[in-house]
């Protein structure tokens, strides 16, 4: 979907034909399901108690996967953009929403939801993810329970699996190409078709990531190296190298060429970062995501600083690095160095977070498991301690998240309580005639259609005439009317000189909050001035 949406006119047509037969394919499947249904329970008769336990807790995943939208970015871009595509077939090429430069092929397939307002589908993607990690591990391990629970009771895991944002998917598929040509002896006797199946699944994968998410490039380029190892060993290297060059025409190019199109910029540039080197602001966004939160230490990845960001740390689960000596020396070895080289990107190009070094750990677990490692007691017993904690976490999730998505009363509470800036966005809407565009000085702009981004605003640093010409033409395009804003002394900026009067005034409308409920803040107020007209008066400042 993703090269077709990016130029076909009539993309929107084929999204929602495509959408049709994925639901008519699931209809199948359950028809399907129902019919096996006695094999099913037949199979399960004798199930054991650890089966249970791993199954209980990815039932916890699904139900919180199911759940409303509240993640914080997914309320900005990755909502913003799958409405966007949903309701035009396009992607949106105005940069005001300066985190549209990070979107990629993970928000086509969220739109598939939004076309039938389902916008659980995302989260549902992310938890297909990890259904296939689990799948990997237990795939060839002796001891599938506890390697099982190792992923399940990563804390950072209760985050990617909650959220649309389109990362655990990639990770698992990046997981399994990695299961593919680190243990390249499990496919000893394949023959030159087999070859080129697996030549194309593994690109497809690789690339298939870094259009999700760019930041994959990291681990896929590694991949990359790993999967051209493996070919060069069964005397393949040259035709995958121009398997490689096929498929990233098709599925990468694309890309390249529309960013060169909208954005400009150097073209070359693009092959090795997502963001326009000709645009200002650029270098300021990219140091504030390399840079965020490098303050921390790196044992805030391993133990919170504080209950709050308990699902942004890695937790217990690095205690399996003490267990990297029971490998084979040729393994630890090829391991060792597959590690020092995803660290020694991460630390220069990525960000210091658990979101990024976590695909290093299931990278490990599935060694381990693949291996057959029998792990210290020691090891163990944290580790279940803190699956316990994350079992808790979820139950809570589910309780206080998943009845939003039962009723239209219980998703307005959900949202008020656990979405920051629903209430100010909402309040707004009831005040402003429909279909009314305004200007909002908040970042969850992907919670209403009629809502104009102004993130761009944190990253310019120039006073150039024509500097802020690409964010601002969104503005003379739509000539909103009015400003929302939830402080009494925000800055609006180049906004200023357009400020007419303040129209509504609320005290309290809604608070600081989120999904982590040690993470809730004060109360603000609302704030709606009418503003000049802009295409008129041209009252931006520039």
């Amino acid at each position: 979907l993703f090269p077709l949406v990016l130029f076909l006119e009539t993309s929107k047509n084929l999204i929602i034909f495509i959408s049709v037969i994925l639901i008519i394919l699931g209809f199948i499947q359950l028809v399907l399901l129902i019919l096996k249904s006695r094999i099913f329970f037949n199979y399960y008769k004798n199930i054991s108690y650890e089966e249970i336990l791993i199954i209980i807790y990815i039932f916890l995943y699904f139900i919180i996967s199911l759940s409303p939208i509240t993640h914080a970015d997914s309320l900005d871009y990755h909502m913003e953009v799958s409405k966007h595509i949903a309701a035009t077939g396009k992607f949106p090429s105005s940069l005001n929403n300066y985190h549209n430069l990070l979107f990629g092929s993970g928000e086509t397939l969220m739109a598939l939801g939004f076309i039938y307002n389902s916008e659980q589908l995302g989260n549902l993607i992310q938890f297909s993810g990890l259904l296939s990690l689990i799948g990997i591990i237990r795939c060839n391990s002796e001891n599938k329970f506890f390697y099982s629970i190792a992923i399940l009771s990563s804390p950072a895991l209760i985050f990617l699996c909650s959220s649309p944002k389109p990362q655990l998917f990639a990770l698992a598929s990046n997981a399994f190409v990695f299961s593919i040509v680190f243990f390249s002896k499990q496919f000893e006797k394949l023959d030159k078709k087999d070859l080129i199946y697996l030549s194309f699944i593994i690109l497809i994968f690789i690339i298939n990531s870094v259009n999700i998410k760019f930041s994959f490039l990291l681990s896929s380029s590694i991949l990359f190296i790993l999967s051209s190892i493996f070919f060069y060993k069964k005397k393949f290297l040259l035709k995958f190298l121009i398997y490689s060059i096929i498929v990233a025409l098709i599925l990468y190019l694309p890309f390249i060429m529309w960013k060169h199109y909208y954005w400009g910029g150097d073209l070359i540039n693009y092959f090795i970062s997502p963001f326009p080197n000709n645009l200002q602001g650029v270098d300021y966004f990219k140091n504030y995501l390399i840079g965020y939160k490098r303050s921390y230490s790196f044992f805030d990845l391993i133990i919170p600083k504080n209950i709050g960001s308990f699902t942004n740390i890695i937790g217990i689960t690095f205690l399996l690095c003490f267990a990297l000596l029971k490998l084979k020396t040729y393994v630890l070895t090829k391991f060792l160095f597959v590690s020092a080289l995803y660290l020694i990107i991460i630390f220069n190009f990525g960000q210091m977070t658990s979101r990024f070094l976590i695909e290093l750990i299931f990278w490990m677990i599935i060694i381990f498991s693949f291996e057959k490692v029998k792990l210290n007691i020691l090891i163990k017993i944290p580790i279940y301690i803190q699956s316990i904690f994350v079992a808790i976490v979820l139950f809570y999730g589910c309780y206080n998240l998943f009845p939003g998505s039962l009723t239209k009363s219980l998703y307005e509470k959900t949202m008020h309580d656990n979405a920051n800036g629903y209430s100010l966005v909402k309040w707004a809407e009831s005040k402003l005639e429909k279909d009314t565009k305004f200007i909002l000085m908040h970042r969850s702009t992907g919670l209403s259609e009629n809502a104009l981004s102004t993130t761009f605003l944190d990253f310019l640093r120039t006073d150039s005439e024509n500097a802020k010409e690409i964010f601002l033409n969104i503005f003379f395009k739509e000539n909103p009317k009015y400003i929302v804003a939830y402080k009494e002394n925000q800055n609006f900026s180049v906004f200023n000189d357009c400020l007419e009067s303040l129209v509504f005034f609320e005290k309290n409308i809604g608070k600081y909050t989120g999904r982590n409920p040690f993470n809730v803040g004060e109360y603000y107020d609302g704030y709606i001035f009418k503003i000049k007209d802009i295409k008129e008066t041209r009252c931006i400042n520039k």
